[in-house]
């Protein structure tokens, strides 16, 4: 039985986390503090080395021996360290990874896939920082007069829980929704929107798309019955032709929280799209994909992240699987900010006559026309391309499929063969997405042969 005495410290510890996350906020309000190269090199090498050596899973992988040193001096020899593929935390699974003991967690979650999955661990020193972080990103896009409602899944996962820690510390209203549950379905959803009209919705872009749609077969104008202005998008990795969509069909602001694996977020998008990555709690590097050398500005490659706060997990230059490229930009203060371009998955990619497309080029190019409305099916093999689309005008479809081949790159274009849904298609598709087991995906990829 805890004492008195061990109630009181955890209590004063937990408090005085609270009140540097505070200090920190005000700090972050005021000012972003500029940190030359030199130093930033120093303290991230010495945090680094402290992961290392006090980690027996890196360790173990690196092949040290258990009492070895090790002292990492200089960028160039940080990024001669392996590199860490995701199969490498599958295998660890759940806890061979934890650098530190279970009850020393705040937070653990896994990632979406139940196959495969890979958990994650949040220090309660990383979980509040994470905070402070996502909320200095978010400062003036939420303010205390919003009313958030959240529609994201909360079991097992860290973005949800973690937004609502964000927006009270910006002083929002939360109310907890969550996704295809028995105590919030549809109608009750639905009559909470339209009677406690919250102005900012949380949830993934196609998410948005569902909740439009069955909406409107409920018989609730969106406009007219909800008072939605702003769209968080969680969990989902948009291009910005679908963003602009989310847009349209709420007349709404979007902000992108990007995130992957089921980590906390990465990046908060600025008002044109772009992704500005959180620099205070991760290190990105862009490399290429068959050499593993670490590319330069604008060169597209695999995105790689280090973590730079979580003493209980910490990632050491994690392949993430993430096709990308980095620039960087000065902000209000003249800080550097990196800027993340996404091109999609290196695995979510298919091969049509010797042309490589990734989904979210495929997702660009057909959310880029004005037919497009939310979701499409595309069957494919090594010589054709047959997309299905959700048309807004079936009217116009015939008269416009040229203009849309056009957006594929020209030897792909005769390959290409674009189909409408049918109204029973479409009612199939919207059906099969509200299921409680459904992948939520607003497209399909099917390779037939």
């Amino acid at each position: 039985m805890p004492t008195v005495d061990s109630r009181i410290d955890m209590l004063k510890y937990s408090l005085e986390l609270k009140l540097e996350m505070i200090e920190s906020l005000a700090s972050g309000i005021n000012e972003k503090k500029k940190t030359n190269f030199y130093d930033f090199e120093a303290t991230f090498l010495e945090k680094i080395n402290y992961f290392i050596n006090n980690s027996d899973f890196y360790k173990k992988y690196y092949e040290l021996d258990a009492t070895q040193i090790v002292k990492i001096e200089n960028i160039k020899q940080f990024q001669e360290l392996p590199l860490l593929p995701r199969k490498k935390l599958e295998e660890s699974y759940p806890l061979k990874a934890l650098s530190a003991k279970v009850s020393d967690l705040s937070h653990y979650s896994e990632s979406v896939s139940a196959d495969c999955p890979i958990s994650f661990f949040y220090s309660r020193h990383s979980w509040f920082h994470d905070h402070i972080t996502v909320s200095n990103e978010l400062l003036g896009k939420i303010t205390p007069k919003d009313i958030v409602v959240v529609a994201s899944p909360y079991e097992l996962s860290i973005a949800a829980q973690e937004l609502e820690r964000v927006f009270e510390i910006l002083g929002a209203t939360i109310i907890s929704c969550g996704i295809f549950n028995e105590v919030c379905p549809w109608d009750r959803f639905f009559n909470l929107l339209a009677s406690v009209k919250p102005n900012v919705l949380v949830c993934s872009a196609t998410h948005s798309f569902i909740i439009a749609d069955v909406a409107t077969k409920m018989g609730f104008d969106l406009k007219r019955d909800f008072n939605i202005n702003k769209v968080i998008n969680v969990s989902e990795n948009l291009c910005k032709a679908k963003r602009n969509r989310v847009a349209k069909i709420w007349d709404a602001t979007i902000f992108d929280l990007y995130s992957i694996d089921g980590l906390p977020p990465l990046g908060v998008s600025d008002e044109n799209g772009d992704i500005l990555l959180m620099d205070e709690k991760f290190y990105f590097e862009i490399i290429d994909m068959y050499s593993n050398q670490v590319l330069g500005e604008n060169q597209a490659g695999e995105l790689v992240i280090t973590s730079l706060d979580n003493e209980a997990l910490p990632l050491i230059r994690y392949r993430t699987g993430e096709l990308a490229s980095l620039s960087y930009k000065k902000d209000e203060f003249d800080n550097s900010r990196t800027v993340l371009k996404r091109y999609g998955k290196s695995s979510n990619k298919i091969s049509v006559h010797n042309q490589t497309l990734t989904y979210q080029e495929i997702e660009n190019i057909l959310f880029s026309s004005e037919l497009q409305d939310k979701y499409y099916d595309v069957e494919y093999n090594e010589n054709s391309l047959s997309i299905y689309m959700d048309i807004i005008n079936p009217e116009l479809f015939e008269s416009s499929k040229e203009d849309i081949l056009y957006r594929f790159p020209s030897s792909l274009r005769d390959c290409v063969k674009l189909k409408a849904y049918t109204q029973e298609e479409r009612e199939l598709k919207l059906a099969s997405m509200q299921n409680i087991n459904s992948n939520q995906k607003s497209f399909n990829f099917h390779k037939i042969h």
